[in-house]
């Protein structure tokens, strides 16, 4: 007797699984597609803008049109030094977000951007900055905080510093006001004696133009070419002190956790590609936009002598201690753990594509 009773009692209690399994089942919806919103502040037709519209076709090419992108171009959504705050708040999906505009909301993160943060290939440094915001825990606690995700990898590529006037040495820098993004950028150009000041992408052609600031600088060809200031700056000299690791494309993190695992997947295998295709993309572009500047838009490239390249690296080298020593004395005493993870990771990837 007490043995048909355990029995039915087993019998009773898989049924109500089966019950509560198939109620859970009924109550999830399935999932419908989504639109994101994506806010762009470059041009559709720029280097950016192809291969951001690359992206969203596969993205929605591989999940069968149920994830689609609408862009917003040219800051017409919003501006870039709201990005943040836009994300999220869910005004946007999506967006281009430089960390260094938002240095309080993520003290670590931003170190990424120390100078000298790049070797030889573009990819390194992207598949570098990825690891780090995937896997460093101190930088993966900081983007979650800010309700984020790293939905594409960004880089700039080299820096460069435009003017009217061709630099003849780093002598030439002391004395002149010149465009910083900020950061331990603006500390780099004052280790060089010159005046930076903080202005966004979009204000620098204005500015130039007018006389309001000497050089454009932590400004790379590629947007040189999107924002069209090689019209107006018709020298370039070739710091190449460092690229924006710290920053990408980023999601609402609640928008990229309400996707299906399936979805989520696929993002983060488009993300790898992306990440490749657009690392080369990169470097090939510099190369033929140098080629092509003298030609097409009477501009003359400079590189660095020796002497001068010694001097940018060690103004570098100089502003990063300094970038160190303060966030430190914030009370961030993981700082230079975070950039040795980078740096291991650059490394690593540097000798990869190395081979």
């Amino acid at each position: 007797m007490k043995k048909r009773s355990f029995f039915s009692l087993v019998i009773l209690s898989l049924f109500f699984v089966v019950l509560m399994s198939s109620t859970i089942c009924l109550a999830a919806e399935p999932f419908k597609g989504k639109t994101l919103k994506f806010a762009a502040v470059f041009q559709e037709s720029s280097f950016y803008g192809e291969h951001l519209k690359w992206w969203a076709g596969e993205l929605e090419k591989r999940t069968q049109g149920k994830v689609k992108v609408q862009f917003f171009w040219l800051e017409s959504l919003v501006k870039a030094k709201d990005m943040l705050p836009a994300i999220q708040s869910g005004y946007t999906d999506m967006g281009w977000i430089i960390g260094i505009y938002f240095p309080s909301n993520w003290p670590l993160y931003i170190l990424l951007d120390h100078q000298n943060n790049v070797l030889l290939d573009h990819r390194s440094s992207l598949f570098a900055s990825m690891e780090t915001a995937e896997k460093e825990p101190q930088i993966k606690a900081e983007l979650e905080k800010q309700k984020v995700f790293v939905a594409l990898p960004y880089s700039s590529g080299h820096s460069i510093v435009g003017t009217k006037d061709c630099i003849k040495s780093v002598n030439d820098f002391k004395g002149k006001v010149i465009r910083t993004a900020g950061g331990v950028r603006a500390q780099f150009y004052s280790n060089l004696g010159a005046t930076p000041v903080f202005m966004t992408m979009p204000d620098c052609y204005e500015a130039f133009d007018r006389g309001t600031i000497w050089g454009i600088g932590d400004t790379p060809a590629s947007l040189f070419i999107t924002f069209k200031l090689y019209e107006i700056s018709k020298c370039w000299y070739l710091t190449r002190h460092g690229v924006p690791a710290a920053a990408g494309f980023f999601m609402n993190l609640d928008v990229f956790k309400s996707f299906p695992k399936d979805i989520q997947d696929t993002i983060l295998n488009l993300r790898e590609e992306y990440a490749e295709r657009f690392g080369k993309a990169l470097m090939d572009y510099e190369e033929s936009v140098f080629k092509d500047m003298a030609t097409k838009h009477n501009v003359k490239v400079v590189t660095p002598s020796p002497e001068d390249r010694k001097a940018l690296f060690e103004a570098g080298e100089k502003a990063n201690e300094g970038m160190y020593k303060k966030a430190e004395a914030d009370g961030h005493k993981a700082a230079r753990d975070v950039v040795k993870f980078y740096r291991s990771a650059l490394e690593k990837y540097e000798a990869r594509y190395k081979k």
